[in-house]
C-alpha cells in the first residue's frame, strides 16, 4: 500500500511492534516472552500502521536489536517503500518502550520526523489549569452504530521539565464508566494541537495498559 502523492506534509503513522513466542528451526536468539512468562525463542514483528489503524509496512527481526535500534533502521526504509515525498514530515506514535534521552535528542534533531510516546513513569503532581489547559471529547463506535462511548479528556499543555525542548502533555482520562486516569505524553512536536497528539495516542489499534483502550473506530467530538 502506498501513500497517495498529494499526502499532506506532516502525517502520522504508528509503530507497532509485536513479539511472539518462535517455535522454528532457525537460531533465533532468547528474549522476554509474554505468553511463556519466561525467556525464549521470540519473534518481533514491527509495523507501521495509518493512524486509521492500516498496516502498511512489516519488517521481522529477533532479539538481536533492542526496539529503539529496530525503529531507528526501520523508518528509513520505511519512507520509500510506502511512497512518502521527500519533503513529508513523518510523525511516528509509539509506545513507552521508545523511551530514551538519546532517542529524544536525535528525534529534536531530525528536520523530517517527530515522535510522540507516553512519558515512562510519570508521576502525577499538582494540577494547574493555568499552564495551557484544555479539553475535549472522543466518542468511540465499537461494533455497530448503536455500540457508542464517550470518553473525555483534560490536558495541561507544557514543556517538560527533564528537557524543555520536549513537549509535555499531562492528561486526565475518563472511561464512560467514570473511571479517570491521570497519564504523560511527550513530543518534540511544537506545532501540532494538543487534541489531535491525544487522538493519534488514544487512537492505537493496539493497547493501551493504562486506559484499557481497544481498537475502535475514533472521531472527535467539537
Amino acid at each position: 500500500m502506498s501513500v497517495p502523492a498529494a499526502a499532506p506534509p506532516v502525517v502520522g503513522f504508528c509503530f507497532d511492534p509485536h513479539t511472539k513466542h518462535y517455535t522454528g528451526m532457525q537460531p533465533v536468539l532468547k528474549g522476554w516472552c509474554a505468553r511463556l512468562r519466561w525467556a525464549g525463542k521470540v519473534l518481533h514483528s514491527d509495523f507501521f500502521h495509518t493512524a486509521a489503524a492500516q498496516p502498511v509496512y512489516l519488517e521481522c527481526a529477533d532479539n538481536y536489536q533492542d526496539m529503539r535500534e529496530r525503529f531507528a533502521a526501520r523508518l528509513p526504509r520505511f519512507r520509500p517503500a510506502v511512497g512518502l515525498p521527500a519533503e513529508a514530515v513523518v510523525t511516528c506514535v509509539i509506545d513507552r518502550g521508545i523511551f530514551s534521552h538519546e532517542v529524544f535528542a536525535k528525534t529534536l534533531e531530525a528536520p523530517d520526523q517527530h515522535l510522540i510516546t507516553w512519558e515512562k513513569n510519570f508521576r502525577a503532581g499538582p494540577w494547574d489549569p493555568k499552564q495551557g489547559s484544555g479539553q475535549y471529547t472522543l466518542e468511540r463506535t465499537r461494533h455497530d452504530a448503536q455500540d457508542q462511548r464517550v470518553y473525555r479528556f483534560e490536558y495541561l499543555d507544557q514543556d517538560w521539565a527533564k528537557n524543555p525542548q520536549m513537549r509535555q502533555l499531562i492528561v486526565r482520562a475518563t472511561h464512560p464508566q467514570q473511571h479517570t486516569v491521570e497519564v504523560g505524553l511527550l513530543t518534540d512536536d511544537r506545532q501540532r494541537a494538543a487534541p489531535e497528539i491525544l487522538y493519534l495516542m488514544f487512537n492505537r489499534w493496539t493497547q493501551e495498559n493504562d486506559f484499557k483502550v481497544r481498537h475502535e473506530v475514533v472521531r472527535v467530538i467539537v
